[in-house]
């Protein structure tokens, strides 16, 4: 049997979550989203933080610019 599959279920109350992020956005797409102290490791995914970086950068631009952000903008990013 493969040591990775999962046999569990994670309670809601230990899911990792954020509220109110100071940057006013999450941005996930299969970047490393927990922190290495979360008690489940979920996502520790790797190799894929140049893009979390850029969506981050554009997502960033776009708000500094003061335009509200519509469905035109996520499809561009």
């Amino acid at each position: 049997m493969n040591d990775n599959v999962w046999l569990g279920i994670i309670p809601n109350e230990e899911m990792p979550y954020v509220i109110n992020p100071k940057q006013g956005f999450i941005v996930q797409c299969n970047n490393h989203v927990t922190s290495q102290n979360v008690k489940h490791g979920i996502s520790l995914t790797h190799g894929y933080q140049q893009r979390h970086v850029r969506i981050t950068e554009l997502l960033e631009g776009k708000i500094a610019s003061g335009k509200k952000l519509d469905e035109f903008d996520h499809k561009e990013i």
